[in-house]
């Protein structure tokens, strides 16, 4: 379903996937949906670089400077659920293109008990798609300000995800609880 709504834009999306076993499955269906496929894992413990993260971010500048876009599941392969990581704001402020935010639901459709409740879009539903933003990260954003932005954007993406699931009638998955910060962490321990 996520393809839906780009499909009548100009950019070609372009999917980054983990190097997990698991990305294989998501890999080979983002081809098979003519999508762009990016892998890269950030906690990746591959000796050559070019298979961990900086690999796959040097690709994601690269298909934005080529005039596409980039989709990325911002809270990760591992969660929590619908709490953002910093990858999207970084890349948006090395490359200057803006985030947008895409919720999507449906009315017909299998909920796994997973811990990011994955939604299985099944056929005959009413869908809906809500996009909210954009929002831009300056080039010289410190860190205060890209976890401002982060949190706002977060915000931002679970607002238009609610509205969509509310707009097919189900009920909203809520986020779940966030984990501290690595700076609010160390700053405990000292």
């Amino acid at each position: 379903m996520t393809t839906a709504g780009w499909s009548k834009m100009k950019q070609k999306p372009h999917v980054l996937i983990s190097k997990s076993r698991d990305g294989n499955l998501v890999a080979y269906t983002s081809k098979f949906l003519r999508l762009g496929v990016i892998r890269g894992s950030r906690k990746a413990k591959f000796k050559d670089k070019e298979k961990r993260g900086a690999g796959a971010l040097r690709d994601m500048i690269q298909t934005i400077k080529n005039g596409d876009c980039i989709f990325m599941t911002p809270d990760g392969p591992r969660g929590p659920r619908m709490r953002m990581g910093e990858g999207p704001l970084r890349l948006a402020k090395l490359s200057g293109a803006p985030l947008l935010a895409y919720g999507l639901s449906t009315s017909n459709k299998v909920l796994f008990n997973s811990w990011d409740r994955f939604m299985l879009p099944l056929p005959f539903g009413r869908g809906k798609i809500v996009f909210a933003g954009p929002l831009s990260v300056p080039a010289d954003a410190s860190e205060t300000q890209i976890e401002q932005l982060r949190g706002h954007f977060e915000n931002m993406l679970n607002m238009a995800t609610q509205a969509a699931d509310k707009s097919v009638g189900n009920t909203p998955i809520l986020p779940a609880e966030a984990r501290a910060s690595k700076q609010t962490s160390r700053r405990q321990v000292s």
